[in-house]
Formats: C-alpha cells, sequence, structure tokens
C-alpha cells in the first residue's frame, strides 16, 4: 500500500516546491471544502482540520501539506508554518490576523524556510472548531479505532498515519467504527473518506458497533467494506437551513447543489445514485432508519 499525498499537480518534472517558486498553477481540485491557502503561486485547498477554541490558532491539513497557525511568542499577530508534502517548510509572521467565529483569514511573508519572502495567504478559509469534534481515535496494529461523532481532527490524525516519516511503513491498513453516530461538519467527513480511499483502506463496522448518518459515509469509503456480527447501519435525510426553514434533502430540488456534492462522494465510493436516494427518503433528518440485511444485499454495500 503506498503512502496517501495530495493531488496537487503541476507539470512533469518539477516538484512541488519548483512550482511555488517557478510560477506553476496547480490542477483544479474540486474538493475544496474549508477553502484554499496560496503559497506563493500555488494554490492548495484545505481538506480538513480545525480552529482552537479561543480561535487564536489552527491546524489545516492541505491538498500537498499541513499549515500550522499559532499565536506570536513575545507580542500581537501569528505565526503560520507550511510544510509540504515534498519535504519544504515556510514560516512567517504578520500582525494581521483575522479569525472570525468559522472564518480565518492570514497574510504575509515568509521568514525563512525554503522560499524566505513568499507570500501566503489565507482568504476565508473556515474549518470546524476542534471542540467540536468528540470522536475518540485509536490505533491497534494497523486498526484506527473511530468513536463518536467525525469532525476536522479525522482528515488531519489520517494524514499523520500514512504519511510517517520518511523510510517509515505506513501504519494503517483498516478504520474500523465502533459507534460513529454522525460527524460535526460533513466536509470532514467527505475529505476523510477520500483520503481512506486514495490510501487502499478497508473500513469495518465493529462486533455490536454503529455506524449512522455521516458514519454510513465513512464506513462506505473502504476499498474493501465490512460489518461485524451485530453491526448496524442506520441512515436519514440530511437537513439544510432554506430561507430560514430547516429542510430535509427529501424536499429539496434534485438539481441543489448539496445532492451533487452528496451523489458525487456516494459515486466515487462505488455507490449507487439509487442507494443515495433510498438515504434521503428512508427517514427524515430527525429520525433514523435501520437497515436490513435484505437492504444492506441490495445495494451491495458489503464487499467482503
Amino acid at each position: 500500500m503506498g503512502r496517501w499525498r495530495g493531488t496537487t499537480s503541476c507539470a512533469a518534472g518539477l516538484g512541488l516546491l519548483a512550482s511555488l517558486l517557478g510560477g506553476c498553477t496547480a490542477g483544479a481540485n474540486p474538493q475544496a471544502p474549508y477553502g484554499a491557502v496560496a503559497v506563493g503561486n500555488v494554490t492548495l485547498p484545505v481538506l480538513g482540520g480545525c480552529l482552537d477554541d479561543s480561535r487564536t490558532s489552527a491546524d489545516l491539513l492541505l491538498d500537498g501539506g499541513r499549515l500550522r497557525l499559532t499565536p506570536a511568542l513575545g507580542g500581537a499577530g501569528s505565526d503560520v508554518r507550511v510544510d509540504l508534502d515534498d519535504g519544504s517548510i515556510f514560516s512567517g509572521y504578520d500582525a494581521d490576523v483575522q479569525i472570525g467565529s468559522r472564518l480565518l483569514s492570514w497574510s504575509g511573508r515568509t521568514i525563512s524556510g525554503d522560499g524566505e519572502g513568499m507570500t501566503i495567504t489565507l482568504e476565508r478559509v473556515a474549518p470546524p472548531v476542534c471542540s467540536a469534534d468528540s470522536a475518540e481515535l485509536k490505533v491497534v496494529q494497523g486498526v484506527l479505532e473511530v468513536n463518536g461523532r467525525i469532525g476536522g481532527r479525522l482528515p488531519l490524525k489520517l494524514h499523520e498515519l500514512l504519511n510517517p516519516d520518511e523510510g517509515s511503513t505506513p501504519l494503517l491498513h483498516t478504520v474500523a467504527l465502533r459507534e460513529v453516530l454522525g460527524s460535526v461538519d460533513q466536509r470532514a467527513t467527505f475529505a476523510a473518506g477520500r483520503i481512506i480511499r486514495a490510501a487502499g483502506l478497508d473500513t469495518r463496522v465493529t462486533v455490536g458497533g454503529v455506524a449512522a448518518s455521516g458514519g454510513v459515509g465513512l464506513w462506505l469509503s473502504g476499498t474493501a467494506r465490512s460489518l461485524a456480527p451485530g453491526a448496524r447501519l442506520g441512515v436519514h435525510s440530511w437537513v439544510v437551513d432554506i430561507d430560514g426553514v430547516p429542510t430535509d434533502g427529501a424536499q429539496v430540488d434534485p438539481g441543489h447543489p448539496l445532492h451533487r456534492e452528496f451523489l458525487t462522494y456516494y459515486l466515487e465510493m462505488g455507490a449507487s445514485e439509487e442507494f443515495y436516494w433510498f438515504v434521503q427518503n428512508a427517514a427524515p433528518s430527525t429520525g433514523v432508519h435501520w437497515m436490513t440485511d435484505a437492504e444492506i444485499a441490495r445495494f451491495g454495500l458489503v464487499t467482503e
């Protein structure tokens, strides 16, 4: 199993550092759930991560690296450090950081690293707050056990485990869901699921375990998917605020962007469009439908 890497692409033969310094533009990536960070001439989508409760620091997973923003020592302002997957490091300082309730803006020039004087810009990056993520993450013999609600930390944890120190072996082969009843931010589920699929990991729901709502979406990402004895899958419609009114996906026009976003993910994970619409109509967002063995078999969800 290879090491998972971001999908940023530039001209053949140019490393990511060369593209940053030389003006190559990264290939378009439609999966940029939290916004993007510009490092020199390359824009890197933000795939995951979160803001701390005080809104003074952030840890973000980029498509091609990782960014950490922390309060500057000895004064106002913030420090930023970007570590790229190719080994390049950039760090900088700026006194004009803006962090709203879930909106982060930062711009400054790097003062050290591989590209001194390069501009790094975060504009309207909107990750979730870290404390909203209740998932317990434990690794035992190559299995990452997830228990709780999915949030921005899961994509970061997956990236760490799949990109160990140079020369080390990736530490994962399976993601096991014990009791995952949903997500605090659906974008985190999509980001984590795409990492799992790109890395070729398997997924399973443990003995007597439960995957519901966003937990089912995460489970779908496995290259091979299994359910241990007594495991259950629970599904329901998503809900969106339309003109101040909470509205279930089953009541929203099929052409709505959220339907396209979910459908794209389901199809990427090998689930059918028929299954997606089954989920939308199986139960309202305030309820849950526990799938029967016949329904699971009908949609071919278990692959081993």
